[in-house]
């Protein structure tokens, strides 16, 4: 197998192949390495069996490098492949990626051609990949693997190619092993007391991995014969639907308003459920499963005994609570890291009595120091009325802290890094693009209501591998939507809230591979405190702000920071947050 690939380019790479850099082939090595890297962390047998094909030549691989000097700014990636035995060949252009989400969601297109039917453009096909594989195409530089990289694949390649074993790919045989201490503490809890409660767990603690290990656990068990996640957006739904077919191996009936004809979906598996052993899983928006028809199907149709698991359970309201929680579901369990409703003693009482109280905590501060979240610096950038105006539509609070935004990114790790989340306001969004977009002329891309379910995922899958440098945000990523790769995160705007802002934190603190640390950019209004009015804007500021230093590994800068604009503008610092000792 001869294969032609790109390498992943930061935008500093491509800058500087652009203007000429003489080790473009010391950059293309490092990128590979690290993907070498990321496979190896993801999957031990994939990493051997492209170690075993380099080392017994069965494949070959060359990098591709777009060539500047003749107008190219993008990346290689084109889907090209011939594949031939003895008498004949078929040829293809395009991609078709064979995954559920492509295939139910995705607009894809491939053509295949075949050299006895098509011969001649089989043949136009052959022509150009052995063009491209001389280097001889003029848009794209081709280079040889990197030697190092060769060497270090040989010498880790295994005697034996390595064979599928029938579990080797299936987590679910293995999910248990690979379950951490306070996860296998959280279902102990929730087992304990009926197989009912709410998991208080820090934002990337692994709450839907617990979820999903309880269900399997029960579902081997044979204790339901219908599990019944209920999500609050769409694009959280896509993450459960993912998991669930990954962890649980089981097919899915996703319902929301953008997942077609879901209710006939549903009839129709749940009238099979009756006739076969094979548990049914839902997954529903709030939303949708609080509607008239929705709740007719459940209390109707709904094979017992049902699990019930309801994600960020916080967003179930009092006036929605007798809609979503019905007494068909005989176990149940409730994910949140935040489950205390903010203003709403009813609501939350409501809910706790409904699952039958909270049963597990796991707090960040236990999750970093457990090495499950990555630790951050959290860095406090104080504003105030000397900040307002300036070049933007409007004024007030959102517009000090807009200017102090654009003073300070270039002297921040995420001007060079990328991988920023910057949380908006709605008055605020316009300009954070196109301050960052067309001013500091940075591939960025928003991400809020107005994105469809595809477009989503493939803003998220630009983000994560690079290409896009930074999200530009409002709620949508407040809560549940995986986005690990992010290293900085910029708080333009927030509510007084703790809900909204201890789930963006948490966008920030998952671990990924590389990434040692994250910081945190929070942007405080801190006017003196001259009326009632003032006083409740300096009241919501440092109430976030105390949350996010005490668990900083810079905790006690923060503080520093914050007592001498404190003490400068005349406020009583004691009355909001209390100092670390």
């Amino acid at each position: 197998m001869r294969l032609v690939t790109s390498p992943h380019l930061t935008s500093e790479d491509t800058e500087q192949i652009a203007q000429g850099y003489a080790e473009r082939e010391a950059i293309a090595a490092v990128r590979a390495m690290e993907a070498l890297r990321e496979l190896s962390a993801e999957d031990d047998n994939a990493y051997t069996r492209l170690a075993w094909l380099v080392a017994n030549n069965a494949i070959d691989i060359r990098l591709a490098l777009p060539n500047r000097n003749t107008g190219v700014r993008g990346i290689y990636h084109e889907k090209i492949g011939i594949f031939r035995d003895e008498n004949d060949a078929v040829a293809f252009t395009g991609s078709l990626n064979e995954s559920f989400a492509a295939l139910e969601g995705n607009i894809e297109n491939i053509d295949v051609f075949t050299s006895w039917s098509e011969p001649a453009r089989v043949n136009e096909k052959t022509t150009y990949f052995e063009r491209l594989w001389s280097g001889q195409t003029p848009q794209v530089e081709i280079l040889d693997f990197p030697e190092a990289l060769k060497r270090q694949l040989i010498s880790e390649a295994p005697s034996e190619y390595p064979e599928e074993t029938p579990n080797s790919s299936s987590r679910p045989a293995t999910a248990a092993k690979v379950l951490k201490e306070h996860q296998l503490d959280a279902l102990a809890a929730w087992g304990q007391n009926a197989h009912r409660g709410i998991l208080e767990m820090a934002t990337g603690s692994g709450k839907t991995f617990v979820a999903l290990n309880g269900m399997r656990q029960m579902i081997e068990q044979k204790q339901i014969s219908t599990g019944l996640i209920l999500v609050p957006y769409i694009a959280i739904a896509d993450q459960w639907r993912q998991e669930i077919e990954e962890v649980l191996g089981l097919e899915v009936i996703v319902c929301h308003s953008q997942s077609g004809d879901w209710r006939a979906r549903l009839k129709t598996a749940l009238a099979l459920a009756r006739f076969r052993e094979a548990p049914t899983v839902i997954v529903a928006l709030y939303d949708t499963a609080s509607t008239s028809e929705f709740r007719e199907i459940a209390r109707s149709q709904l094979k017992e005994p049902a699990l019930l698991v309801a994600d960020e359970v916080h967003n179930i309201t009092i006036d929605s609570a007798d809609d979503l929680l019905l007494e068909t579901y005989q176990y149940r369990l409730g994910l949140s890291a935040t489950p205390e409703r903010y203003l709403d003693d009813p609501g939350t009482s409501r809910l706790t009595a409904y699952f039958d109280g909270i049963v597990f905590r796991y707090s960040l501060a236990q999750a970093i120091a457990d090495d499950v979240l990555t630790p951050y610096d959290y860095h406090p950038v104080v504003c105030g009325p000397d900040d307002e105006g300036g070049p933007w539509l409007f004024t007030g609070v959102n517009s000090a802290k807009l200017n102090k935004f654009t003073q300070i990114f270039e002297n921040t790790t995420a001007a060079s890094e990328g991988y920023a989340l910057i949380y908006c306001q709605p008055q605020q969004l316009d300009d954070t693009k196109e301050w960052l977009g067309v001013t500091m002329r940075k591939p960025i891309h928003t991400f809020t209501a107005q994105e469809d379910l595809p477009e989503r995922r493939e803003i998220l899958r630009e983000f994560g591998s690079g290409h896009l440098y930074a999200l530009v945000a409002m709620r949508c990523l407040d809560e549940g939507v995986d986005v690990p790769p992010t290293r900085s995160a910029f708080l333009l705007g927030s509510s007084e809230n703790p809900k909204q802002f201890v789930q963006r934190r948490g966008r920030v603190l998952r671990k990924y591979p590389r990434k040692t640390s994250a910081t945190i950019y929070d942007f405080i209004y801190l006017p003196r405190p001259e009326t009632a009015r003032r006083e409740t804007e300096i009241r919501k500021e440092l109430t976030r702000f105390a949350e996010f230093a005490l668990a900083a590994r810079n905790s006690r800068d923060a503080f520093d920071e914050i007592v001498r604009v404190a003490e400068a503008r005349g406020i009583p610092l004691a009355q909001y947050a209390t100092a670390p000792v």
